[in-house]
């Protein structure tokens, strides 16, 4: 019986126009590679083989098509009429003829052979009994949800494939273990959503590109490592990973959203190779309480730290040219920007407005160095700010300003050193206490910082050196 074609593409377009959807988008069958195309305008016989199997036959190879009246342990066949099986279900049509799934839920375990080169969509889709599966060292294409909603635990995915196509893995909730090969350069979409229990992945240095969501809700997750050769990571690329604890991201970028929701996640590590950091990427991240940054980021987008209310202190690198803001850590006492020349957007984080002046103040620190942006945001926004670049004449505690709290230290020290008491003053803060010089801190260091005080609170705009040299 010679095959139609035309019937083929009719069901095949009346697939995709009635695919699933997931995340309220219609989900599409990619364009698969021309290599692994179907066998158009091909002469082929169909037949039944052993009736367990049916089959066309070409004239250099046999395709499995789909399983018929299938037992609990499926062997393919390597070779039949003399010719090899090269491949097995389709890429263009659904594998359950009639959507008749439940005939086939008593499959355990499947080998495929070393001939297959090519898996089809859907082949061992919603087979919840499914716990084993034997791939061939031949395979080089596997089709999108070739394992979705089945019943495997564990599977090594052979050398030769070069990506696991969208949504392979989806709703596996029994998966624990995946091999991945050395040859393997791309993650689809979705590939490990809701994977509850696969705790690890160990991604190989010839993976190039994660897609979006690769990993979305993939439950069981408690750490990742990204490889430096990796250089495009998708949105969302570990969204809701709510076992999610530990992440080493040694790639260009860190996408937007990519952690969004990682309600588990603690400690991030950025490496060199991390220029940008996305918007919201570690959003809603309730138990992160440390991030360290590579010394190459250039970047933080808007909100991209937001919602994180373990984090204590954040300490940001001087590669650093825009940081996009943070809001609502509600720990966070210390910033520190070792940038001395960047661009800082809106900071909502730790504000007290006093009820009845209106004054508004802040519980965290802001750490830079003398003359920065980040002093200029400091001081214009009403936030604290300590230099990290020692303390000026008379500025003992690194504020930035010359008042009535840097004499009180002088006076206090002054008092320790009259009795014999050790002063508590560091070596920045002794230099900073001897405002005239003589080599000692006494209480006329004090009457000069008070003075200073005095001249600039009535409207006084010299520096205190040019008050401290116009005193001589």
């Amino acid at each position: 019986m010679k095959f139609t074609k035309i019937l083929a593409a009719a069901m095949s377009l009346t697939m995709v126009c009635g695919a699933e959807k997931i995340m309220a988008r219609p989900y599409v069958f990619a364009e698969v590679p021309s290599a692994y195309a179907e066998e158009d305008d091909q002469e082929m016989t169909d037949f039944y083989y052993e009736g367990a199997f049916y089959c066309e036959e070409y004239g250099d190879h046999v395709v499995v098509r789909r399983l018929e009246d299938p037992g609990a342990n499926i062997v393919i066949p390597g070779e039949i009429h003399g010719l090899p099986v090269t491949k097995i279900g389709t890429t263009e049509e659904n594998t359950y003829p009639n959507n008749n799934k439940e005939q086939y839920e008593v499959i355990t375990s499947v080998v495929v052979p070393d001939s297959v080169k090519i898996i089809g969509n859907g082949m061992f889709k919603d087979l919840k009994n499914l716990k084993t599966v034997k791939l061939g060292s031949g395979v080089e294409y596997i089709g999108q949800r070739a394992f979705a909603n089945s019943g495997i635990t564990q599977i090594a995915l052979p050398k030769g494939l070069k990506k696991i196509d969208s949504a392979m893995f989806m709703n596996c909730k029994s998966l624990t273990s995946v091999d991945l090969p050395s040859t393997l350069t791309e993650i689809g979409e979705f590939v490990f959503q809701g994977c509850d229990k696969l705790s690890s992945v160990s991604i190989p240095s010839s993976v190039t590109k994660i897609d979006n969501n690769a990993f979305y809700q993939c439950g069981g997750l408690t750490s990742i490592t990204i490889p430096a050769t990796v250089k495009e990571i998708g949105e969302s690329a570990f969204y809701e990973c709510t076992s999610l604890k530990k992440a080493v991201i040694n790639s260009a970028d860190v996408s937007k959203g990519m952690f969004l929701h990682c309600s588990a996640l603690e400690t991030v590590e950025l490496g060199d190779n991390v220029k940008n950091i996305g918007e919201n990427a570690f959003q809603d991240c309730k138990t992160l309480k440390s991030i360290k940054f590579g010394k190459n980021v250039e970047k933080v987008g808007g909100t991209a730290i937001s919602k994180c209310p373990s984090l204590e202190e954040l300490v940001l690198p001087e590669s650093l040219k825009e940081f996009g803001g943070i809001s609502e850590c509600n720990k966070l006492k210390k910033v520190t920007f070792l940038s001395r020349n960047c661009t800082i957007n809106l900071m909502n984080i730790g504000m007290q407005k006093n009820a009845s002046t209106g004054e508004i103040t802040h519980s965290v620190t802001i750490y830079g160095y003398r003359n920065s942006t980040a002093q200029k945001y400091a001081e214009g926004n009403n936030y604290p700010f300590v230099a990290l670049d020692g303390n000026e004449k008379g500025d003992l505690n690194g504020d930035s300003k010359i008042d009535a709290n840097d004499a009180t230290l002088v006076l206090v020290n002054y008092s320790l050193l009259s009795t014999g008491a050790k002063i508590t003053l560091t070596e920045a803060q002794k230099k900073a206490a001897d405002v005239n010089g003589d080599g000692k801190i006494d209480a006329s260091d004090a009457t000069l910082i008070l003075q200073y005080y005095s001249y600039v609170s009535t409207g006084g705009a010299d520096t205190f050196e040019k008050f401290l040299k116009d005193k001589k």
